[in-house]
């Protein structure tokens, strides 16, 4: 577009219509969110303006044809349209959103078209959707994000830290791991993500993370807990195959299913040995259990084994 704007004719139009389309759509969505950087769609505005009369006046054949004029033009159309997406995308780095386990981005604060309470927030990352808004309004939305902190993608505190029975047992394996390789695998990267995410574990999620890749395989797993690399198994509690699955879906490594996580699955529950949740701090009731609140269940690893692999097993 640059370079047919410089040769003049009807093609020349295309980067000033291109620069102000464009430029009008990102102060559309700029403007859709008041109580996010309110400057942000009036200075869209305003490079967009200056860019269009610099380039309509160094227009080739124009009274005031000039190199600098042109240059300066497109200068001001760039930063008109980087700004906003910059803007938005510079967020990851606000500890406002150090609770989204997958790094999602976005304005907070309610939005006039969306309605969501934090729009760069996924629903399995803890936050709740448009959707979930429009469908139970602000109570909804309570529920939501109480939901998210306390459970959410990967069971993550709020904070996106490790909730109290999570870090008893992470500090369980660390303590027994020997010279294990990783303090624990898992068949599940949503139980897996905190642990890595929020302590920096080592934790071997089997299957990758949408559980069905063969990595490791089942023969190579052997070979980790045989060599010592692997001592823990950590089962149940997934939510779910990767990012398609639906929350309180098929959890993952389900017996039958034939993904070299459900095989590995099977092997550990035949012959590795569980160990008791008292011993890491934990409790053998489920959640929802009549045996604990419901305060307790939600902050509770609750429907996860530890399993305890031997060399030779």
């Amino acid at each position: 577009m640059w370079r047919a704007y410089r040769a003049g004719g009807p093609r020349a139009w295309a980067l000033p219509g291109a620069v102000a389309a464009t430029a009008a759509w990102a102060a559309y969505l700029a403007g859709q969110f008041t109580s996010f950087a309110p400057w942000l769609a009036p200075a869209v505005v305003v490079l967009t303006a200056a860019a269009l009369a610099l380039l309509l006046l160094a227009r080739p054949g124009g009274r005031r044809a000039g190199g600098r004029l042109a240059l300066g033009g497109l200068g001001a159309a760039l930063a008109a349209l980087l700004l906003a997406p910059s803007a938005w995308a510079v967020q990851v780095f606000a500890p406002s959103y150090s609770t989204s386990v997958m790094g999602a981005v976005g304005p907070s604060g309610t939005g006039r078209g969306f309605g969501a309470a934090r729009f760069g927030r996924m629903a399995w990352a803890g936050g709740a959707t448009s959707r979930q808004v429009a469908r139970s309004g602000a109570s909804g939305v309570a529920r939501a994000g109480t939901a998210g902190r306390m459970g959410g993608f990967g069971g993550a505190a709020s904070g996106g830290a490790l909730t109290p029975a999570q870090q008893r047992l992470l500090a369980y394996t660390r303590a027994h791991d020997g010279s294990a390789a990783y303090v624990f695998a898992t068949t599940s990267w949503s139980t897996a993500s905190p642990y890595i995410l929020a302590a920096g574990a080592k934790v071997l999620p089997i299957g990758g993370f949408s559980g069905r890749v063969p990595s490791p395989t089942e023969n190579r797993f052997r070979h980790l807990v045989d060599s010592g690399e692997v001592r823990y198994v950590l089962l149940g509690g997934g939510r779910g195959r990767g990012v398609g699955a639906v929350p309180g879906g098929a959890a993952q490594g389900v017996s039958g299913d034939g993904t070299a996580a459900a095989q590995i699955t099977a092997w550990v529950q035949a012959g590795c040995t569980k160990v008791p949740a008292s011993a890491y701090g934990g409790s053998a009731a489920t959640a929802g259990s009549p045996a604990l609140s419901r305060r307790a269940a939600m902050t509770t690893v609750t429907g996860q084994t530890l399993y305890l692999c031997e060399p030779g097993t």
